[in-house]
Formats: structure tokens, sequence, C-alpha cells
């Protein structure tokens, strides 16, 4: 059985079609000091997801597609992502394609839940 791996985060659609995206392990370790030594530095950004840009929503084969214009990790700027969707009450659930590991299939599932409006008195 999997367990999740990031169980922190945000998912920020905008109106002018522009999104976000930060998903954060609640296991991360504080730096020792000041500065992160380098595996320090390395743990930290394999224990967080970050990523920004535009999307596109395709409601009748209930896909959203996310172009990254800028990410955590310099690889993955500019490529796009794909995610099926659904709604459930005041949740979003996003699937990306089926991968293969090592001859098995997996599928990720990312539930998103609704906030609440923020009071800002």
């Amino acid at each position: 059985m999997l367990t999740p791996q990031y169980e922190q985060g945000y998912l920020i659609y905008m109106p002018s079609g522009h999104m976000m995206v930060h998903l954060m392990r609640p296991d991360r370790a504080f730096y020792e000091g000041a500065r992160p030594t380098a595996t320090e530095a390395a743990v930290a950004m394999q224990g967080y997801v970050s990523y920004v840009g535009s999307f596109t929503v395709d409601g009748n084969a209930a896909v959203v597609l996310h172009r990254r214009d800028g990410h955590l990790n310099p690889n993955r700027v500019g490529d796009e992502a794909f995610r099926s969707f659904e709604f459930r009450n005041d949740q979003l659930i996003l699937k990306p394609p089926a991968a293969d590991v090592d001859g098995q299939v997996l599928q990720t599932v990312v539930y998103w839940n609704r906030l609440s409006v923020v009071n800002s008195d």
C-alpha cells in the first residue's frame, strides 16, 4: 500500500488562466545551521514540489493541462502536464497518466480540498 508523500499544499487556479502548485511533505527536517549543507538542501528539495504556469481545461474530456513556466526542478520548465479531473463535493481529484515503474503500473491520485474564505478584517 502506498502512503501519501505530500500532505500539505496549495493549488491555485486564476480566472486569467494562470496557476500554481506547492506540495510539501510534513516531515521535512529543519537545517542544522543558517545555511543548509549540500545534503540538507538535496533532502529539502526532495520533500517539495512547486511549479507555476498557465492552464487550459477540456471539460468534455475532463482533462486539465498545466504548462509549466517555472518549476523547482529546472529540467521540467517548459513541459506540459495533463491531469484527468473530477469534482466530489468540495474536493478536486486530479490523476496524472499512470506510470510504469519496474513493470508495475502505478496511478497517482491527488485530492485537493477547497479552502474556506479567509477573513481579512
